[in-house]
């Protein structure tokens, strides 16, 4: 697998979306809110969060994350504590509109999860996640 470094890298909420590969998590409660976060992290571990409609670009919260690279993936995690979204932790029962897309800019691939028919920021097609105790 060939990836190349770009502009951005290490630069938190620089544009990580058209060149390089991108994994793209959306959070939503359904509770009603009108907020979401968009949360992101490429193949060099360079992060991107925002909060819509409120705080675009100017929320940071304090996320982590890691990458893997193998010879044909690569991999990611992240550890994103209740706190920092903004919304609490969800009770048991409780429902979240949620999406996982890649942005590959380097070969003009995208995906979803749950597919939002135009942009990733659909939130209306977001798929739902089921909290438990």
């Amino acid at each position: 697998m060939t990836l190349h470094g770009h502009e951005n890298e290490g630069r938190r909420d620089g544009s990580i979306f058209f060149n390089s590969d991108t994994i793209e998590l959306f959070l939503r409660p359904d509770t009603g809110a009108k907020e979401y976060v968009h949360l992101a992290v490429d193949h060099t571990n360079t992060q991107y969060d925002e909060r819509r409609p409120e705080g675009g670009v100017n929320w940071d919260a304090r996320w982590q994350s890691a990458v893997a690279k193998g010879q044909s993936a690569w991999t990611l995690e992240v550890a994103i504590p209740f706190a920092e979204l903004g919304f609490g932790a969800p009770a048991a029962g409780e429902g979240w509109r949620a999406n996982v897309c890649r942005s590959f800019g380097q070969q003009s691939q995208l995906s979803c999860w749950a597919p939002t028919w135009g942009s990733f920021h659909n939130w209306p097609f977001f798929g739902r996640l089921d909290f438990s105790a």
